[in-house]
């Protein structure tokens, strides 16, 4: 019979306390965290396993060997093998490939689904993930110095893991001395220090296997990345080690196949470089004025190339600080080498709010098209900063003190930007509220604590969090009347997703390229385990409870409500990509660096690319409704299929082929 969790954790504890008493690696530690009631301290024990001193600082110094850290999926030297089942793909080891499903934690329905489709020939959604898997691929060896230069001489800087934590805050030895919000910001800080100082041990360990895979691999003229699907159709690197990452490992890629740029596609590497810059906010700018930045800051970038060390104080600066020394660096060559010069940097397209843009096509609803330059315009439209505006403007006509106090604050783009991208995922008032408390006025009040500035603009922290229910309030109905295809098509959704919840039943449908999407969301139950771990400095076996989840099989219909607008959209955005795939390959492209929305090749194909991306977005609207389509497979799982639900949204005369002439919408 199938074990239960309570059952594994008891057999595992021996094992555990075998490692805990046999090596100097791992010790049980008490933590203590601190909450304010009142004037006075309330304490709470949690205990955790944790590595002991001698091993962090073993890891801190370097001194271990990255191979017990190493993974089990890693790039490949050879070519993938191409997926023609479920579990036949990417290793020529059969257990590797047996651990390596086609589609991550997929359901039962789902592999039949995929299994039929395997019968009646190459899936179209499998032929785009072979294609993308048999790109080969090679390592940066500009971008493996620099990782290095940085770690070793200790720089810090947003988007570069922090390797060593923050001095902890000390808790005063007076604390009557001190207000009540100093002593909370303490604790909290000293809260946040236990998390920090675990990350940072982490991002050693992480580091040191990232610089020793990339010295690996910088052995090899090429090598490869093996993909599968996530339940909705994404496509994903099944190694760790890949470009989905952060920026300074994103850049450590190349291409191992390059070509030569022609005139024209010289000003791709251009607008390549303008873009993970962005400097003064460069890529919202026109194509010409990214190129004309270029030329402008020529001297900035040239001396970026030339010498990273003593220009860091400048690139650090970029909105991609790697990627852009690593463009700078490919475009002093192009400069330096002429016709002769040969490009292997991927150069990539990003969507503007690609879930808006799927609402507004499946719509057809031309206003908020226009938002996010799916039509065509001399302009490349900001949908952040118009939501921003248009705040301002109901503001300005509010009668209430909460709204002058955030006119006197000022609201820009960056204020709404996280509200304004969460609402096509389901992002409700309250969590717009939590947004703001989280990225404004937390900040601003720790600011306050320490003295930073004289007194947080919007009071204490009961009017803190009242001005930011207001402003969510404020966001989520300008949001929501500014995108009005995304209001209606959530609605529609949901309603759905919430009807089969509650007869038992996932929500299934097809996505533009044919995947079998299937979204099973369950309730899990909280219960709690005892066991005995040895702790060392004791040297006894102490009782200790364990809490773990444990699937209970009734549906959760909150969830599955929830989550659908996500996983619908999500589900496009992949079919995009893969029917992108499908264009190239007719055209003659063979190289693919594709993240979600960011959709990269060669730079001497990116014309090729700019038109299949936008030939298959057309398509894709033009003759088929995916509501109507999500509904009819809908229908068709419910007991009553004639079940009074919400209605396919109205479309409004949004032409999809208008699509082809938006020099924005992928740029």
């Amino acid at each position: 019979p199938k074990w239960t969790k309570g059952a594994k954790i008891s057999l595992a504890s021996p094992i555990l306390n075998a490692v805990l008493e046999g090596c100097d690696l791992f010790e049980i530690v008490e933590e203590t965290t601190t909450q304010m009631v009142g004037r006075k301290l309330k304490h709470n024990t949690n205990r955790h396993i944790t590595l002991t001193w001698s091993a962090k600082e073993c890891i801190r110094q370097g001194k271990f060997n990255a191979s017990w850290a190493s993974p089990m999926f890693m790039p490949l030297v050879v070519p993938p093998k191409p997926w023609v089942s479920f579990d036949t793909g990417v290793y020529q080891d059969e257990v590797l490939a047996a651990l390596t499903p086609l589609v991550r934690k997929a359901t039962g329905e789902q592999r039949k689904a995929i299994a039929r489709d395997f019968e009646k020939g190459e899936p179209s959604y499998v032929k785009a993930l072979n294609a993308l898997q048999a790109t080969p691929l090679k390592i940066n060896p500009l971008a493996l110095d620099v990782i290095k230069w940085v770690r070793d001489t200790g720089q810090r800087f947003d988007g570069f893991p922090d390797l060593v934590p923050p001095e902890k805050t000390p808790y005063p030895e007076n604390p009557d001395d001190f207000s009540e919000e100093y002593l909370k910001q303490v604790i909290d800080d000293r809260k946040k220090w236990i998390q920090d100082d675990r990350e940072a041990t982490t991002n050693l360990v992480v580091l040191k296997e990232d610089v020793s895979v990339m010295e690996h691999l910088s052995g090899f003229d090429r090598f490869w990345l093996g993909w599968s699907f996530d339940f909705r159709g994404r496509m994903y690197p099944c190694s760790h080690f890949n470009y989905h990452r952060d920026d300074h490992i994103k850049s450590s890629f190349l291409f191992a196949n390059g070509k030569k740029l022609d005139e024209t596609s010289k000003g791709w590497l251009m607008i390549q470089l303008a873009n993970v810059g962005d400097f003064d906010k460069v890529s919202k700018q026109s194509l010409e004025d990214r190129i004309q930045w270029v030329l402008d800051n020529e001297e900035m970038i040239l001396a970026c190339a030339k010498d990273y060390k003593s220009t860091f104080e400048t690139w650090r600066q970029a909105d991609k600080p790697f990627q852009f020394l690593m463009a700078a660096s490919a475009y002093a060559d192009m400069l330096e080498q002429g016709a002769d010069y040969v490009c292997y940097l991927p150069i990539s397209l990003d969507g503007t709010n690609s879930g808006t843009q799927h609402y507004a096509l499946a719509t057809r609803n031309k206003h908020d098209a226009a938002m996010v330059n799916l039509l065509p315009s001399d302009e490349c439209q900001d949908v952040y900063q118009m939501v921003a505006d248009a705040v301002v403007t109901r503001l300005q006509t509010e009668d209430d003190p909460m709204a002058r106090a955030w006119l006197d604050f000022g609201v820009t783009r960056k204020t709404v930007k996280r509200n304004t991208m969460c609402f096509g995922y389901n992002s409700l008032q309250r969590g717009m509220g939590d947004q703001i408390i989280e990225d404004l006025m937390q900040p601003l009040q720790k600011e306050v604590n320490y003295n930073s500035i004289a007194k947080h603009p919007f009071g204490d922290r009961k009017s803190q969090a009242n001005h930011a229910r207001y402003l969510a309030k404020i966001n989520y109905e300008v949001i929501s009347n500014t995108l009005e295809s995304v209001s209606s098509g959530m609605v529609f959704l949901q309603s759905y997703a919430d009807a089969l919840a509650r007869e038992g039943k996932s929500t299934r449908w097809t996505g533009p390229s044919g995947f079998p999407a299937v979204a099973r969301y369950t309730k899990s139950t909280t219960k709690r385990s005892r066991i005995f771990l040895y702790d060392r400095a004791a040297k006894v076996r102490k009782q200790t409870r364990v809490n773990y989840q444990e699937d209970s099989f009734t549906f959760d219909t909150r969830k599955s409500r929830s989550s659908v607008a996500a996983n619908f959209v999500h589900s496009l955005d992949s079919g995009h990509m893969q029917l992108s795939i499908l264009y190239g390959l007719e055209s003659g492209i063979k190289d693919y660096f594709l993240i979600h929305d960011s959709f990269g090749t060669l730079g001497a194909d990116t014309w090729i690319f700019y038109h299949s991306i936008r030939a298959s977005l057309a398509d894709m609207y033009e003759n088929t409704c995916v509501f109507s389509q999500f509904e009819k497979e809908c229908r068709n799982r419910l007991s009553d299929p004639n079940k009074e639900l919400a209605q396919v949204p109205i479309k409004g005369d949004l032409d999809p082929a208008s699509v082809l002439n938006s020099e924005y919408c992928f740029s």
